[in-house]
Parts: structure tokens; C-alpha cells; sequence
């Protein structure tokens, strides 16, 4: 869990794994290494200088109906 004043975040992408390669060639601290989820996603975790928590995945969620 972050401590006060930290937040967490989670991107969509479909180019998880370039920015996953791009982001560890650049150093970034990464809490959880880029593997495929049993719902469905591919998804890795960071923290960013400040100690906030990044996730950048696959998933978009389930759609939403129509109104």
C-alpha cells in the first residue's frame, strides 16, 4: 500500500512489452516483472522516483452496455 501522499495508477497499452524493455533499460525500480495474468492481461508494476506505483497492462476491462 503507498504511504500518504503516494497514489497508484494503472495504463492501458498494447505495447507492453516495449515499454516494459524501455523502462528497464532506463533503470526504473520494478516492483513486479512483466508476466501474463489469468484474466487475460500482460502486466508489469514500477515505482516512479517519488515512490508512487505504476501498472501498465493489457486489460481495458469488460465492456460497458449500451445505453
Amino acid at each position: 500500500m503507498p504511504g500518504a501522499g503516494h497514489l497508484r495508477g494503472y495504463v492501458v497499452t498494447d505495447h507492453v512489452d516495449a515499454l516494459y524493455e524501455r523502462l528497464t533499460a532506463a533503470g526504473v525500480r520494478v516492483l513486479r516483472p512483466i508476466e501474463d495474468q489469468p484474466y487475460g492481461s500482460r502486466e508489469f508494476a514500477i515505482a516512479d522516483p517519488e515512490g508512487n506505483k505504476w501498472s501498465f497492462g493489457t486489460y481495458r476491462g469488460e465492456p460497458r452496455p449500451a445505453e
